[in-house]
Formats: C-alpha cells, sequence, structure tokens
C-alpha cells in the first residue's frame, strides 16, 4: 500500500507541475511539449496497469499454477513494463529539451 500512495504522490505532482509548464488545452493539444508530455502520461499510465497485473495476477498466479505458464506470462508482463519505462524516460529526455509553452 505504501507503493501505491507514493506512485500516487508521484503521479499528482507530476501533472500539477506538468499543467503549471503547459498552461492549459490549447497548449496540452498544441505543442510538441503538451503531445509529448501527453504520451509521457501515457506510458506511466501503462506502467501502473502492468505493475498492478504483475502484483494481482501474475505473481499470484506462480503460486497455484504449476508449469511454465505463468512464469512466462509474469516474464513477458516484466519486459514489457522494461520496455515502456524506457520509453518514459526518453519522453523525460524530450521533454528536457523543449521549452514549455508559458515560457517559448
Amino acid at each position: 500500500m505504501r507503493n501505491f500512495r507514493m506512485s500516487a504522490v508521484l503521479a499528482a505532482t507530476a501533472l500539477a507541475q506538468g499543467w503549471i509548464l503547459i498552461g492549459g488545452w490549447p497548449a496540452f493539444l498544441g505543442t510538441d511539449y503538451g503531445l509529448v508530455a501527453t504520451a509521457k502520461l501515457a506510458f506511466f499510465l501503462l506502467l501502473l496497469i502492468l505493475a498492478a497485473a504483475n502484483r494481482f495476477r501474475y505473481v499470484p498466479a506462480l503460486g497455484s499454477t504449476p508449469g511454465e505458464g505463468a512464469k512466462r506470462r509474469l516474464r513477458r508482463s516484466i519486459g514489457l513494463e522494461t520496455a515502456i519505462g524506457f520509453l518514459v524516460v526518453l519522453a523525460a529526455a524530450r521533454l528536457a529539451s523543449l521549452p514549455p509553452p508559458l515560457h517559448g
């Protein structure tokens, strides 16, 4: 539960900071900065969904399902989570090189 609260706080502060830097819906959807921020948010939400699936579906299945199927599904999910995490980092790097709409 502690990790969930930390993730929620991180997401809320990121949204608030992003909204302050972007300045509103027109800049959010009409600038490169806003579009990259939207992509980063989407990737982050996918990470949260995959983390929840790992925690509540795939890991418990390891104890109840004999065989390699449960392990394979968990490995696939972790691999996908790693790739999406890399995309979040790339989006963050791109955001660092773009001027926010309010400052551009």
